[in-house]
């Protein structure tokens, strides 16, 4: 089984259909493509990163060096849990309430079960701590009066979440989300579909693939989905 990182799909499908100018960008990179002359995306591919799909409050900017990299990584969840489970657990009150003590959502899983990658992301010559660049805060533009209001709660189930519930987890995007684990995808592509099935909660979309745009057709409107109703051509 064929395993990639998941960003590299759509730059093989900008290169494959973007023309000579694309190529001579790209070099002498030739894209593989199907048996029908359409470029290959099936395999599974994995976008396990430390980047977030907006800026954390501990970066100060979407771009870093080096340096400020090291040092982010050093203050990282993910980090101070390894550093954490190092050495044999202390059972005593004292030391469970020292743990607890910094509110880390992570605590949930010990480290060995989590694989949320091990760098920050890397495009061309930049270090990103946010997947959103533009605002270039790396911060989610939210329009006024439509930041996402539900509360949740743990005291019944009409409080919790679905991704609480395992009935989405919103990795199919859009965007393609990461988090702790479960970071892969595998994609299925035929002639006339394009599967995407999510190793979180093994959520699966399915995208009909037409002639041309003219030609391309949504599905009822009565049925909707969580991932919306995607169409390609």
């Amino acid at each position: 089984m064929k395993s990639y990182l998941l960003a590299f799909a759509a730059v093989a499908a900008i290169a494959a259909g973007s023309g000579a100018a694309s190529a001579q960008a790209a070099g002498n990179y030739a894209p593989p493509r199907t048996s029908w002359g359409a470029p290959e995306l099936s395999g599974v591919w994995t976008n396990a990163s430390l980047t977030s799909l907006q800026r954390a409050s501990s970066a100060s900017k979407v771009t870093v060096t080096e340096e400020e990299a090291a040092q982010l990584l050093a203050r990282n969840r993910y980090t101070l849990a390894t550093q954490d489970e190092a050495g044999a657990s202390k059972l005593d009150k004292e030391s469970s309430d020292k743990l607890l003590a910094d509110k880390n959502p992570a605590r949930g899983y010990n480290r060995f079960w989590m694989d949320p990658g091990s760098d920050y992301a890397r495009v061309g010559n930049d270090i990103r701590t946010a997947w959103v660049t533009s605002p270039a805060d790396g911060l989610i533009p939210y329009k006024p009066g439509k930041r996402p209001g539900f509360k949740v709660t743990y005291d019944g189930p009409e409080g919790r979440p679905v991704q609480e519930r395992c009935v989405s987890y919103a990795r199919l995007g859009p965007v393609f989300g990461n988090g702790m684990y479960n970071n892969n995808f595998q994609l299925v592509q035929t002639h006339s579909h394009l599967m995407i099935d999510a190793e979180m909660i093994h959520e699966a979309r399915v995208i009909p693939i037409f002639k041309s745009a003219a030609e391309a057709r949504h599905g009822p409107e009565a049925l909707r989905n969580f991932g919306g109703d995607s169409v390609a051509w």
